[in-house]
């Protein structure tokens, strides 16, 4: 069996003999996403998440410091990760605190990276691809005939 099977996130590991003569794994490298961690009370090492110390942590170097962020999420300056609909309403993706790459469904992506209602009943708009469209209407009628 990999290491995997027994320690969760470990890619190598081997045998140690521990104070009290009991066999034990150590994990020696991990596995994407998770990071090497030294227990202080069993002086043993096995692999913890990124996300379980860095909330949406991807992979990090260590347990407080994050190199990039899940989905939805931007690495800030403290070297973790904040969500973008935080700081950006109905925001999905995002960079940085400024501006958003791509919004929530019924939003579009306005000139200044805000996330903008496409409001398609009453403003003439029209939602196709993720793109907020102006409506073309023909003479007094209040049904949109094309799109811009």
């Amino acid at each position: 069996m990999p290491c995997s099977y027994y320690l969760t996130g470990c890619s190598t590991c081997g045998n140690i003999v521990d104070s009290t003569n009991v066999t034990r794994l150590n994990c020696s490298s991990c596995m994407t996403a998770y990071v090497i961690y030294l227990s202080n009370t069993t002086n043993f090492t096995s692999c913890l998440s990124c996300n379980s110390s860095l909330l949406h942590c991807a992979s990090c170097t260590n347990l407080s410091t994050c190199i990039t962020c899940s989905p939805g999420a931007f690495l800030n300056s403290l070297k973790t990760c904040s969500l973008c609909s935080l700081s950006l309403p109905n925001c999905l993706t995002c960079n940085n605190y400024n501006a958003c790459t791509g919004c929530q469904s019924s939003y579009y992506l306005a000139a200044n990276g805000s996330c903008v209602l496409c409001n398609t009943s009453s403003f003439g708009q029209y939602q196709q691809n993720d793109i907020c469209l102006q409506c073309i209407y023909v003479g007094n009628s209040s049904n949109c005939t094309s799109c811009i």
